[in-house]
């Protein structure tokens, strides 16, 4: 995985939910409807980064900590997945007038018929 952060102010924190099960792939459909999640509160971007780094699946928090869309209570970020591109993660990001807080390459990056492949995260304090 190839990772891109931008620096935030080390004291800025907030809440995002994070898998209790690390995964050294990209996780199937089972993982997912087995996934269960807890809420890190009060994290700092570099904290989020060595959660991803040790491959916790992250997501917005939810009621029940269960991923539902009826269970969705609030959000501090915004992901977003850039499938199939032509276009390498740090080209994309030069590119980008608004540069992500934190970008990873994902675990189908460059595979065989599956092009670049990353995620943008966008951490906000508004």
């Amino acid at each position: 995985m190839e990772f891109n952060c931008c620096k935030k102010d080390e004291s800025y924190r907030f809440n995002i939910s994070i898998s209790q099960r690390c995964y050294d792939h990209k996780p199937t459909k089972a993982d997912h409807e087995m996934m269960s999640f807890c809420v890190a509160t009060s994290i700092s971007v570099d904290e989020l980064l060595e959660l991803i780094q040790q491959g916790h699946a992250i997501c917005h928090v939810f009621a029940g900590n269960r991923r539902l869309k009826g269970n969705f209570l609030y959000t501090y970020s915004v992901f977003v997945d850039v499938d199939d591109s032509d276009v390498c993660m740090s080209e994309f990001i030069l590119h980008c007038a608004l540069k992500p807080t934190l970008a990873y390459t994902t675990a189908s990056n460059g595979k065989q018929g599956k092009g670049y492949r990353y995620r943008l995260i966008y951490v906000f304090d508004d």
